[in-house]
Parts: C-alpha cells; sequence; structure tokens
C-alpha cells in the first residue's frame, strides 16, 4: 500500500488536502472499486425507501423524480412529458457514443459525476435530519437547468435550495462562470418538475424559478474513498461518512454567505441564501461542523 495526498473543494470556496492509502496494484484497486459500487448501489436503495417514508413515494431506485407520477398529476400533459422521455433517452445513446471514443480513464471519470450525485443524495439524506429530505431531480433538469438535486424542508414546507455537482481534479471555470449567471441574470436556478406540498403528503407540481443553487465539488481521488468508506446500512453513520458531509455542509456555508452579500442578485434569492446562512448557523449540530476560518 502507499499514501497519496490530493485536494479537496478548490477555490474560490477553501481547499484542503487529505492522504489516502490506495492499493499498490491494479487487481487491488479493481476490488476497492468494486466494493465501493456495490456499497453505494445499496445505500441508494435504503435511501430510496427512506425518502418515501418521509413523504415522497414518487422516486425511482436512483432516488430520481419519477416522470410517471406527473403523467397523473396533470401539471403538463402525456404527450410533452413523453417528448421529454424521448430526449432523455436521445441524450443517453448520444453520450454513450461519445463515451465509445473515450479511454478507459476519460469513462472512468464520467462515471464519478453519477457517482457522487448518489453519494450526496445518501449523504445529506442520512445526515441533514427528519425535517429535510434531498431528493435527485428529473433526468431533464439534470440535462436542461443544471440541477441534480433539491434538498425539502418539510417542517417550512419550502425548497431549501439546489445542487449542483462536478467531480473534478482541477478548477472548471467555466461552470463557476455558468453558475454565477443563473444567480445575476437569470436571477437563481430553475425547475420544469417541481414538487409542492399538498396536504401532508410532496406531490408534482410545475416549474419553479428562483431557486439557489450551491455549486459541489469532490475530486476523483477522494470520490473513491468516500464510496469505500460507507457502511452498509443507512441507519449507521461512519466517521467518515460524516467528514464527507462537514465538507458539504462548509462548502454550503461559505457559498451562502458569499452570496447573501451579493447585492448584484435578486433580493428575494439574496434573502434566500440569508435564510440557508442563518439556518447552518443556528443548527446545533450543523454549527458544531463549520470549520474556524468560516
Amino acid at each position: 500500500m502507499r499514501r497519496e495526498k490530493f485536494s479537496y473543494d478548490p477555490p474560490p470556496f477553501g481547499k484542503k488536502s487529505w492522504e489516502i492509502e490506495v492499493g499498490g496494484d491494479e487487481k487491488g484497486r479493481e476490488k476497492e472499486k468494486s466494493r465501493g459500487e456495490k456499497l453505494l448501489d445499496e445505500q441508494l436503495r435504503q435511501t430510496q425507501e427512506l425518502i418515501k417514508s418521509k413523504g415522497i413515494s414518487f422516486v425511482d431506485e436512483d432516488c430520481r423524480l419519477d416522470l410517471e407520477e406527473y403523467k397523473r398529476g396533470g401539471a403538463y400533459t402525456q404527450s410533452e412529458i413523453m417528448a421529454d422521455e424521448r430526449r432523455i433517452e436521445e441524450y443517453k445513446r448520444g453520450h454513450e457514443k461519445i463515451n465509445e471514443r473515450r479511454s478507459e480513464k476519460e469513462k472512468e471519470q464520467t462515471k464519478d459525476g453519477e457517482r457522487f450525485e448518489k453519494l450526496k443524495t445518501i449523504i445529506f439524506n442520512k445526515f441533514l435530519g427528519e425535517n429535510f429530505v434531498t431528493v435527485r431531480t428529473s433526468m431533464i433538469d439534470d440535462i436542461d437547468n443544471g440541477i441534480d438535486n433539491i434538498i425539502i424542508n418539510k417542517e417550512t414546507n419550502e425548497i431549501v435550495g439546489a445542487l449542483d455537482e462536478v467531480c473534478s481534479d482541477g478548477s472548471p471555470s467555466k461552470k463557476r462562470k455558468k453558475l454565477n449567471k443563473k444567480m445575476r441574470e437569470d436571477e437563481g436556478g430553475e425547475l420544469k418538475y417541481g414538487l409542492k406540498f399538498g396536504g401532508n403528503k410532496i406531490v408534482p407540481s410545475e416549474e419553479i424559478r428562483g431557486l439557489p443553487i450551491f455549486y459541489l465539488q469532490i475530486n476523483h481521488k477522494y470520490l473513491k474513498y468516500a464510496m469505500n468508506e460507507l457502511s452498509d446500512d443507512i441507519n449507521e453513520k461512519t466517521e467518515a461518512e460524516e467528514k464527507i458531509f462537514k465538507r458539504l455542509i462548509n462548502s454550503m456555508y461559505r457559498q451562502s454567505h458569499k452570496w447573501k452579500e451579493d447585492e448584484l442578485i435578486n433580493p428575494n434569492l439574496q434573502n434566500n441564501f440569508s435564510s440557508i446562512y442563518k439556518t447552518i448557523k443556528k443548527d446545533r449540530y450543523l454549527s458544531s461542523l463549520l470549520e474556524k476560518d468560516n
């Protein structure tokens, strides 16, 4: 075994260094990868059941909002939803063709984006508590609007914010510029397939606009480490999992602080970021995770 050092959560949201043990041969690394995939899939399956128990029954096995429920809900016509489903299939086929021209390393790194989406869905549902639920958006919102997850506060009956992820070893400036444009020019993120509160349950809704978006990044090596440190039980919280959550919540805290002070964004959006900042600051558990330089 050898130790490798790498960085997580690059500027502008801070930079931290980590060291992990990496298998000294290809067979060992393949074994680690296989174990991590199995843990991720098992935890995601359990997370689907957890999400349903919190009031969102229409999530599929990948914890995405299921468009079948929107066909029954009347938010959009069935023909419009079916057109979006065809676009999703076309996107997947196009993605597969592009993937055929990639190296094995590039293919593996491409898969990491999907893995990180799954990982943060698991981690946020496990650590945010009973009053919050985190789901993956519909594939069409992932493609068109660049939003991977939304966090819902069941106590206040509102969507807290949206998450956009990237798994990269660098500092993708294009992604940040796109986010800045969404916040300052487009007045926040939008979802075509939204959610609303109907009585004591959460049901499909039409388009939602003006969502605060948080950009979360992880690098490839840290992702592999995180996957291999998952427990196999959604009710068991490990020290390694809490470290992952701590990194993500600190990044959200720094970003909410940045945007609440930004006078170039819509005042309503500014207030939303301010509310998130205060929620993290006032919550006993979440505030205990904040780093001293925040």
